[in-house]
């Protein structure tokens, strides 16, 4: 009687038990899983972006150097019309300090890499959840800038030396006026725009928009919105500023270089979040089973 009971019991509990399922792997390791690997994806994003602006240089640079010239003509004519056009006098002005040059040329050439790939990194790994719509701003205010390289090519002021033989815009003569210095042969720096690697970089006609100051902005912007401390935020916006003196002591871009470059950020801030709200609302109306899968 006492095994029939024990039987009776194992029964109504087998009754009762939930049928046995596959092991089913926890959404925690899924995504564990993922942000391992995800880092490759990013790293192949990246160098496929460096391949496109090189072919995008390449076209950049076809038949470039009269308009280019020719536009920043336009830019200084601009600037006057405007009151802003300051660029000279502040570059003569600070010529004799030296140190403050080479100071100038080494952040434009170490900071503007260095800077941007830490906080795409810092986003990577310790704001994980704001990488992606970061990631999209800076994609998209390049790739936009790429395009105007193309359509708007710009001589920056330190290709407008007395040697170029800038025409007159004007009645009152060049509008150029006085020389610019590219000031990487008087202060030196940690690059040369006459070396082979600068040479296989850089664009020399792709003033506007200015991307040192767009990509500076854009560091500011993530330290400023994603930073816990308040005092980070502060520290990118002083980055930008500071980049915004260097562009100009350094002869690189005009002011409204700057303005472009600001222009570009903007643009790709709207951009990326309607590509968000996009993602979204796909994501939110797709079935359960879909959104397992993914």
């Amino acid at each position: 009687m006492g095994e029939t009971g024990v039987d009776s019991a194992n029964d109504a509990d087998i009754a009762v038990r939930p049928p046995v399922s596959p092991v089913v792997q926890p959404a925690t390791a899924i995504l564990k899983g993922r942000f391992e690997y995800a880092w490759l994806r990013e790293v192949l994003i990246i160098a496929g972006c460096y391949f496109a602006y090189q072919f995008i240089r390449g076209l950049a640079d076809l038949g470039a150097r009269s308009r280019a010239y020719r536009h920043a003509n336009w830019i200084v004519d601009l600037e006057k019309s405007m009151g802003i056009f300051v660029e000279q006098s502040i570059q003569q002005a600070l010529l004799p300090i030296e140190w403050l040059i080479t100071l100038s040329n080494t952040y434009y050439g170490g900071m503007h890499f260095g800077f941007t790939i830490g906080i795409l990194a810092w986003l990577f790994f310790f704001r994980h959840e704001h990488y992606r719509r970061g990631r999209n701003v800076l994609a998209i205010m390049t790739l936009t800038a790429m395009v105007i390289f193309i359509v708007f090519p710009l001589a920056p002021p330190r290709l407008s030396t007395c040697n170029d033989g800038i025409p007159a815009s004007g009645p009152e003569g060049p509008t150029i006026g006085k020389c610019f210095v590219d000031t990487l042969h008087v202060g030196g720096g940690p690059m040369s725009y006459q070396s082979p690697v600068a040479k296989a970089v850089a664009n020399p006609y792709a003033a506007m928009p200015s991307l040192h100051f767009g990509w500076s902005a854009w560091c500011g912007l993530m330290l400023w919105w994603h930073a816990k401390r308040r005092i980070m935020g502060v520290l990118g916006v002083m980055h930008a500023l500071i980049t915004l003196f260097v562009i100009v002591v350094t002869g690189n871009h005009y002011i409204l270089d700057a303005v472009g470059g600001a222009i570009v950020l903007g643009w790709g801030v709207v951009a990326a979040g309607w590509l968000e709200r996009r993602r979204s609302a796909s994501t939110s109306t797709a079935p359960v089973g879909d959104l397992v899968a993914a």
